[in-house]
C-alpha cells in the first residue's frame, strides 16, 4: 500500500533510531537512499535490515535531497508515496492511519509551523508523477519540501494534516544541514530561507506566462544565476540583488502567443551578508 523514501547524507546516527519506527509500520515496504554518505549507511542497512530496498548514489558530491527522493520514488512499487527524513522517527502507523488510497485529490504534510519535519510528507504516486516530483535545482538544504507541497497545491490536490503526535523530530545543530562552504548549497540557513523563496516565485511567474513546466535545465541555470548575482552583489556592497530573467512566450485564452518579455525582480540582502 505505502513506499516509504527515506535518505541519508552522514546522519547514520539519525536512521539508527528512525528506521526501526518505518520498519514497523504495515503495508509497507522501506526504501533507504544512500546518497554518498561517508559513514557506511548502506552497509550498515544491508546488514541490519536486509528486508530493506538499498539505493547508493556515488556520482554527486552535493547532496541533493529533491534528487534522492526523485530516484527512490522511481524504486516504489506502491501506489503510495512516503517521504519520511532520517531525523524523523513515525510514532503511529501511517497505514492504519490512511486506510486506503485516497481517491480524492488530497496529501499528507506535517503542521503549518513545524518546519523541521517538512521532509515528511505523504501523496499518491500518481499525483508525484502528475507534477513532476521534486524540483531537483535545489540543492543542500532547504525549500525542496516547500516548493514540492505548493505544486501539489496548485495543481488542485487538498492538504491533510499530519498529527502532530504522530512523529517525534530528532532534533539536531544546524551544523548538520548542508548549508556552507563546501556543500553545494547556499551558505547560511537565512540565504537559503530568502534565496529560495526568490527561486520559488520567480519559477512560478515563469510557470504562469509561459503555460508550461519549466524544464530541469532551465530552473538549475535560474538557481545558478541567483547564487551568482547575489554574490556579485555581496562583493559590490549592494543593497539589493537584482535579476534579469527572459520570457520567450506566453499564453492568453489557452492560445500561445509568441513574444519576448523581460522581468526584473529584486530583493533587499543587506540582512542576508552575515545571515
Amino acid at each position: 500500500m505505502i513506499s516509504i523514501v527515506t535518505t541519508c547524507k552522514n546522519r547514520l546516527s539519525h536512521l539508527q533510531q528512525s528506521l526501526p519506527s518505518l520498519l514497523q509500520q504495515s503495508l509497507t515496504e522501506v526504501i533507504v537512499v544512500d546518497y554518498g554518505c561517508e559513514q557506511g549507511t548502506a552497509d550498515w542497512v544491508k546488514k541490519t535490515y536486509p528486508a530493506v530496498k538499498i539505493l547508493e548514489i556515488n556520482d554527486d558530491p552535493t547532496f541533493c535531497v529533491a534528487r534522492a527522493r526523485n530516484l527512490g520514488a522511481k524504486r516504489a512499487n506502491n501506489p503510495i508515496l512516503a517521504f519520511v527524513d532520517a531525523d524523523i522517527i513515525v510514532n503511529s502507523d501511517l497505514a492504519s492511519w490512511i486506510r486506503h488510497p485516497p481517491t480524492e485529490p488530497l496529501y499528507y504534510a506535517n503542521l503549518p509551523g513545524t518546519w523541521e519535519c517538512g521532509g515528511f510528507i505523504v501523496c499518491r504516486a500518481d499525483s508525484f508523477n502528475e507534477i513532476g516530483g521534486f524540483d531537483e535545482a535545489f540543492r543542500g538544504w532547504g525549500h525542496e519540501d516547500t516548493d514540492f507541497i505548493e505544486r501539489l497545491g496548485m495543481a488542485g490536490y487538498r492538504r491533510v494534516d499530519i498529527p502532530s503526535n504522530f512523529f517525534t523530530v530528532i532534533h539536531h545543530s544546524n551544523n548538520m544541514r548542508q548549508v556552507g562552504a563546501g556543500t553545494g548549497g547556499f551558505q547560511t540557513l537565512l540565504q537559503a530561507y530568502y534565496l529560495g523563496e526568490f527561486y520559488r516565485r520567480i519559477k512560478t511567474d515563469m510557470v504562469n506566462l509561459t503555460g508550461h513546466p519549466i524544464p530541469l535545465p532551465t530552473r538549475t541555470d535560474l538557481m545558478r544565476a541567483i547564487k551568482s548575482e547575489f554574490e556579485r552583489a555581496c562583493q559590490a556592497e549592494n543593497t539589493e540583488l537584482v535579476l534579469s530573467v527572459a520570457i520567450e512566450q506566453t499564453t492568453f485564452a489557452n492560445h500561445v502567443i509568441e513574444t519576448e518579455s523581460e522581468l526584473i525582480y529584486r530583493l533587499k540582502i543587506d540582512h542576508l551578508r552575515s545571515g
